[in-house]
């Protein structure tokens, strides 16, 4: 079983995710801030943090790289999920290192994502 952060504004895909991994630990907030909160403090740890790219108020290029710089570890962690995008998003989205779910996936896409992701090794902490 995994430990996994859903991050999305919208509460269907929130819900819906929420059930297709209800065989995992499933912390799921539509506020991209507490999110972010929770990622960098280290009281929680996440084998997957599930993000959508579109958020208010903090964007998940920008929740990305505040998590990461604060905890590079964590990098290994995120999948994205995304409709559409901006030209930042796009290019960010396109890289090799980011993994990307466009909506709407399917159900197997989503949990062979999760098993993948949720195996990799986890970067260890520079500050170990």
């Amino acid at each position: 079983m995994s430990r996994i952060l859903v991050i999305d504004d919208d509460p269907g895909v929130l819900r819906a995710v929420y059930r297709i991994l209800k065989d995992h630990d499933v912390m799921a907030l539509n506020d991209p801030e507490l999110a972010l909160e929770r990622l960098v403090s280290g009281e929680y740890e996440f084998n997957v943090v599930l993000c959508d790219i579109s958020l208010p108020r903090l964007s998940g290029l920008a929740l990305y790289e505040k998590a990461t710089a604060a905890r590079p570890e964590l990098s290994s962690c995120f999948v994205f999920f995304t409709g559409n995008g901006d030209q930042a998003a796009i290019a960010f989205l396109g890289r090799p290192d980011i993994r990307v779910l466009h909506k709407p996936f399917e159900t197997a896409e989503l949990l062979e994502t999760i098993k993948t992701v949720a195996s990799l090794p986890k970067e260890p902490d520079a500050t170990e």
